[in-house]
């Protein structure tokens, strides 16, 4: 059985639900593929860990490695990178993967290229700014070294088509599509979409996903119910505010680093799901996906990659428009035959294209013609 490295620096939480670790869909997406690919690989999956738990661990037949701590900051960030450097050196060295698996752009794409001797690289892309050149300018000297991974990576995959036609643009890569994809729930077992009552949003307090708007949603709907599922890394001056201003809503029901299982089960009385973020720092959110396997209709102010929501007609788009964002939801709401249409193709939707049996085929192919 050939060994299968998954880098993933804070997946963690989702092998333990007891690690205050703090992940995103990136991370969900990794988790996935370790588990599933299991019965094919030896699998290693590097990620940091909390101080009490073990460095190796042996959990859903995955092997669970900690790495060391990257810090942020300067003069500390110096010295992390080139522990970085020497610690993934030996662990190469000690795993010998045949595939060296990594998603979102990092100082660590071009540093397990560059290492990778006779293994083989495959880098996913998780956000549009990893891909449109924004992630360089933002960050100018660890940019060029994930740029260095990026090109010289053996296969690269796409969430999107937008994706792939920005790898092709301003790289020259060519690239294969994968979407991101989950299991499916029986659409027997799904509420009716007439039977649920909640505006749901669900991500991290950053100023790239733009909560604020769903605060203003819920304020000018005072008379329906409004629920947030949230996390955030360092309570910053940005997050304080928001954290007061979400208890002074009293139509908003808040629920803070929710294990992501017990996060699924607030898609289940969702009439609407709600997405404010910027779409030039999103990729294809997981959490869209698990609107759409559970039938919740789509309300989105900006992001509609590749026109999905209109093209599949799985919701309302507002192009940027917050105004009309905010005025149109209680007539969005009341229009049931309109929900019921919504909810409808956004299960269909979900559960073919999305659907986590037909990725999992995707990266095997994709894998052994490599090897």
């Amino acid at each position: 059985m050939r060994n299968l490295l998954i880098y993933c620096r804070v997946g963690y939480k989702l092998f333990n639900p007891k690690s205050a670790i703090v992940h995103g869909g990136a991370e969900l997406d990794l988790y996935n593929i370790a588990i599933r690919l299991a019965d094919s690989y030896r699998v290693y999956f590097l990620c940091e860990k909390d101080d009490p738990f073990e460095k190796e661990e042996h959990i859903q037949s995955v092997r669970v490695v900690r790495i060391a701590r990257l810090h942020k900051r300067l003069p500390l960030k110096l010295f992390s990178l080139a522990a970085l450097f020497w610690e993934t050196l030996r662990l190469l060295h000690k795993v010998r993967p045949a595939i060296i698996f990594q998603e979102t752009a990092a100082f660590e794409t071009g540093l397990l290229c560059g290492l990778k001797g006779s293994a083989r690289f495959v880098y996913r892309v998780a956000h549009d700014m990893d891909i449109d050149r924004k992630f360089i300018s933002y960050k100018p000297w660890v940019g060029k070294i994930y740029e260095f991974g990026l090109r010289n990576a053996d296969q690269v995959i796409a969430q999107t088509r937008y994706q792939q036609d920005m790898l092709k643009a301003h790289y020259g890569r060519d690239s294969v599509i994968v979407r991101n994809a989950q299991e499916i729930p029986d659409h027997g077992g799904l509420l009716p979409i007439s039977r649920r009552s909640k505006i749901l949003w669900i991500g991290r307090l950053t100023e790239m996903k733009r909560p604020r708007h769903f605060l203003d949603l819920a304020k000018a709907n005072p008379n329906r119910s409004f629920v947030l599922a949230g996390n955030y890394e360092d309570r910053t001056p940005y997050v304080r505010s928001l954290l007061e201003e979400i208890a002074r809503i009293p139509n908003l029901e808040a629920h803070w680093f929710l294990n992501w299982r017990d996060v699924l089960s607030l898609y289940r009385d969702a009439a609407a799901f709600v997405v404010t973020s910027d779409p030039a720092g999103e990729g294809f959110p997981n959490v869209v996906v698990e609107a759409m396997k559970f039938g919740c209709p789509l309300y989105s102010l900006s992001w509609d990659r590749d026109e999905l929501i209109a093209s599949q007609q799985l919701g309302r788009i507002f192009n940027g428009d917050v105004p009309l964002f905010i005025s149109e939801l209680e007539s969005f709401l009341v229009d049931h035959q309109g929900l019921e249409r919504f909810s409808s193709n956004a299960y269909k939707y979900a559960s073919t294209y999305n659907n986590i049996a037909n990725a999992m085929r995707e990266y095997r192919r994709i894998f052994q013609d490599l090897l």
